[in-house]
């Protein structure tokens, strides 16, 4: 990197950070939600708010997790028109039903959970769709 002084000369070229600096400053990083190594931990394992649940909620939210990402994937979680499976804000109805009962189930923890699940199966964006159409659901 070079540093310019006002009048536009050289004062000082400075080394770019080598890569075991640049490494060690990875591992120091906390691991937070997006991390790789989180949602490689996620996809094999679960997500905690899921794997914390009884066997009982868990088929549950496991069955409504699937039909969330069928509705994703073979509709949208948002329209451009109204009617039908949208309803006047052009979310999906039943994508809404499933936000409110993850929120019962779970709360905020467990939506985020599915969220994340959305986000690795569907991609970004579809994760953005549901994140307009949950809102106003709990504390979304």
């Amino acid at each position: 990197m070079i540093i310019w002084e006002s009048d536009k000369k050289w004062i000082k070229s400075v080394k770019k950070p080598s890569r075991l600096s640049a490494f060690a400053y990875n591992i120091r990083k906390p691991l937070g939600e997006g991390s790789a190594l989180v949602n490689i931990w996620h996809a094999l394992f679960g997500h905690p708010a899921i794997r914390k649940l009884s066997p009982q909620p868990k088929r549950e939210v496991e069955r409504l997790l699937d039909e969330l990402i069928k509705i994703g994937d073979l509709e949208d979680f948002l329209s451009l028109h109204r009617g039908g499976d949208y309803d006047r804000n052009y979310h999906h109805k039943r994508a809404r039903e499933i936000g409110a009962r993850l929120h019962d189930i779970g709360g905020l923890d467990l939506m985020l959970a599915a969220r994340a699940r959305v986000k690795r199966k569907l991609g970004a964006a579809m994760a953005e769709h549901l994140d307009y159409c949950w809102m106003d659901i709990g504390e979304w």
